[in-house]
């Protein structure tokens, strides 16, 4: 996986940190809040990585990122399904924009902040009339 560029000709800001649009017991949609200015880059030519792990992975103090899994959007999309995901936990999220500089080789902005997700707990969606979490 790429690093985070120092080339301030292809940096860009930090995106925003992801929000969810939509949950399941196994699933969560996400997108990324006002994209990055588009004034410094082509839509197109931009795509975003979500990595994220599920909640307590990254050892003590959630430090490392290691195992984390990550999916990226086509480019110019800012939204994106995270699939497989074990009902009832919490997932932590961050989302570098990524590029390609003239040479071909991936660029990427800082990570997003942090931000963690739900599942949704099994017979507890929006149309269950009955639901009791402990």
């Amino acid at each position: 996986m790429a690093t985070p560029s120092s080339s301030s000709s292809s940096l860009r800001r930090r995106p925003a940190p992801a929000k969810l649009k939509a949950r399941t017991e196994f699933s969560v949609t996400l997108f990324v809040p006002a994209a990055v200015s588009t004034a410094t880059q082509s839509a197109a030519a931009t795509w975003y990585r979500f990595e994220y792990r599920e909640a307590g992975a990254g050892g003590p103090g959630g430090a490392s990122w290691i195992n984390a899994k990550s999916i990226d959007t086509k480019p110019g999309a800012a939204e994106v399904v995270l699939d497989d995901l074990n009902p009832t936990s919490t997932y932590e999220i961050r989302i570098y924009a990524v590029s390609r500089d003239d040479e071909g080789k991936e660029q990427l902005s800082e990570p997003s902040e942090v931000a963690a997700v739900d599942t949704e707990v099994p017979g507890c969606g929006p149309e269950s009339s009955k639901c009791v979490v402990m």
